[in-house]
């Protein structure tokens, strides 16, 4: 009989040391993972300061940004260096491929600038859908791009391409223009904080 006390003493010991070992373990790595949190924090408050500094320094100096417009997958990015400051889907021409030829709706291949910015509130179009012109077409601005054969893949002059607003937000994420970009009215407004005459714009398939 005392040998069976004995065991039940001795797997009590076991028992208990097992415990403990468990509850350091757990003390251990939830100490761990708090270091790693403040570590993260710490990390990210840095990367927001310098965000935040590359931002406004990107509103002061605009003639530095870069507009990058990916056809395929109907992307406007902002960039200042390597750091993307902002990205907006747009609406580019009904034709998805390289501008060949004036009236073709598509949109130029190339590398860009801004070259003029309208106001264009108060332009009408007609899209010779039979509604007529349409009031607000082009939405506040109008950023006309330089596209001589200079700047096109194709090494073809165009004229009247450009960045502008929309009446229809439903057409933003598809081919839908006759060669320009469409943007969403609220958005070219806070994409006009980071560009100027002289910025560069970057279209690519």
């Amino acid at each position: 009989m005392k040998y069976f006390y004995l065991i039940l003493i001795i797997l009590a010991a076991f028992s208990s040391l097992y415990f403990i070992r468990e509850s350091v373990l757990k003390k251990r790595e939830l100490k761990r993972i708090s270091v790693e949190d403040s570590i993260n924090a710490v990390q990210k408050a840095r990367a927001d300061s310098i965000y935040f500094a590359i931002l406004l320094e990107a509103e002061a100096d605009k003639t530095n940004n870069l507009i990058i417009i990916n056809k395929n997958k109907f992307t406007l990015e902002i960039w200042r260096g390597f750091v993307k400051l902002r990205e907006f889907t747009v609406a580019l021409g009904k034709n998805p491929n390289d501008k060949t030829r004036v009236g073709d709706n598509a949109t130029p291949v190339g590398d860009f600038m801004i070259e003029k910015i309208e106001d264009s509130s108060d332009w009408t179009h007609d899209f010779n859908d039979g509604k007529g012109e349409i009031e607000g077409a082009y939405g506040p601005y109008f950023l006309r791009l330089k596209t001589g054969k200079e700047e096109t893949v194709s090494g073809m002059a165009w004229t009247g391409i450009g960045i502008h607003g929309t009446h229809d937000n439903s057409s933003i994420g598809t081919n839908a223009s006759e060669g320009c970009v469409r943007m969403k009215n609220e958005e070219l407004v806070d994409m006009m904080k980071f560009v100027e005459v002289g910025t560069g714009v970057k279209i690519e398939e």
